[in-house]
C-alpha cells in the first residue's frame, strides 16, 4: 500500500493502473495539464481530501474501474475546474463512504451511468 497519491502532473497519453493508495490526501490527482490519460483499476481508501481531483487544464482523461472506499470527506468530488474539461468517468465504485452526501455528484453520476 502507498500513502502517496498517485500524481499525474503535465503527463500525456499514460496509463495509471493496479495501484492501491491508503490514508493520502487527494487519491488521484491530475494536474498542470495532464491530457489523454487513463487511470484505472486503482483501489483508493481512506483519502483525507479528494478521491479523485482533476484541474489547471488538464483534459481528456478516463478515469475506469476505480474502487473507491470509505472516502472521509466530499467522496468522489471531482474539483475539475473550468479549464479542465472532457474527462471521462465509467464504472468507478464508491463503497462505504464515510459521509452522506459523498455519493457521486449528479453531473459526474451521468458520466459514470454510460
Amino acid at each position: 500500500m502507498n500513502s502517496t497519491p498517485l500524481l499525474s502532473y503535465n503527463e500525456n497519453k499514460k496509463q495509471i493502473y493496479n495501484n492501491t493508495v491508503s490514508d493520502s490526501g487527494n487519491g488521484i490527482y491530475v494536474n498542470s495539464g495532464s491530457s489523454n490519460n487513463k487511470l484505472y483499476d486503482n483501489t483508493l481508501t481512506d483519502s483525507k481530501s479528494h478521491a479523485i481531483r482533476i484541474n489547471n487544464g488538464s483534459n481528456g482523461n478516463t478515469f475506469y474501474s476505480n474502487k473507491i472506499i470509505s472516502v472521509n470527506k466530499e467522496g468522489l468530488e471531482i474539483d475539475q475546474d473550468p479549464t479542465s474539461k472532457n474527462n471521462v468517468f465509467s464504472n468507478n465504485q464508491v463503497i462505504n463512504s464515510a459521509s452522506p452526501n459523498s455519493a457521486i455528484t449528479p453531473e459526474i453520476q451521468k458520466r459514470t451511468e454510460r
